[in-house]
């Protein structure tokens, strides 16, 4: 795969089918996609013409969620029970996060599965 697209596991495994994000809004990136099953994304700026999504027979859902931070607001943060693993508690972690994901990261696409479409455990 070459730097026009790549995959997105953490979205494989919330969607359960092969993801893959567009690193750029290009109609060589959108070629390639038309060429990779899976379900896509992109980041393109909001006030964007999305006309090549549509024309590449793409169906573009803008999210609403943005963050708001900056490498300047960035600061490290230290606890003595704070670690980082791959292997995690279920119910630790819901402990932690619920409700975080109320409006999933595709809330505003009414084509998505809203169960699929957050954290579902």
């Amino acid at each position: 795969m070459n730097q026009l697209i790549k995959p997105t596991p953490w979205d494989t495994a919330a969607f359960g089918a092969p993801t893959w994000e567009l690193l750029e809004y290009s109609p060589a990136a959108l070629q390639q996609a038309t060429q990779i099953a899976g379900h896509h994304s992109i980041r393109v700026d909001p006030l964007a013409d999305k006309r090549l999504l549509h024309e590449y027979g793409f169906y573009y859902c803008d999210t609403l969620i943005e963050p708001h931070c900056n490498a300047t607001r960035l600061r490290t943060a230290q606890h003595p029970d704070v670690s980082i693993s791959r292997v995690a508690d279920v119910n630790q972690v819901m402990a932690i996060c619920h409700g975080a994901f109320a409006h999933g990261r595709f809330h505003r696409d009414f084509n998505l599965i809203q169960s699929r479409s957050g954290l579902a455990l």
